[in-house]
């Protein structure tokens, strides 16, 4: 009967032991599980910035025409470092062909 019940006490430890670290596994989810909702908040966050960001540099892109990009390479002047003729940077493919000609 003795032997009977220290089994039984031994039996009753280890339950509470195990209901214990039960207990601490679960908390510990619970954070991981916390942890994994505000990393993936955070992620649709930033994603959600990267969108907007790309969106108004799509716009700003559109607002900027050909032609603007085209006048705006005209105010630089690329010179013949040999003969000394210029060229606008819109044409700067004809300053090379021009390159080949003048040095050769």
């Amino acid at each position: 009967i003795q032997l009977s019940a220290k089994e039984s006490e031994n039996d009753k430890l280890d339950r509470q032991t195990l209901q214990h670290q039960l207990q601490k596994v679960l908390k510990e989810l619970r954070k991981a599980r916390d942890q994994i909702t505000r990393l993936e908040s955070a992620k649709q966050q930033r994603d959600s910035y990267n969108r907007m960001d790309f969106e108004r540099l799509t716009i700003q892109d559109q607002t900027t025409s050909p032609s603007k990009v085209h006048n705006i390479l005209d105010e630089s002047i690329l010179e013949c470092p040999n003969c000394g003729a210029s060229y606008p940077t819109s044409q700067h493919r004809e300053l090379l062909a021009h390159l080949d000609y003048c040095f050769n």
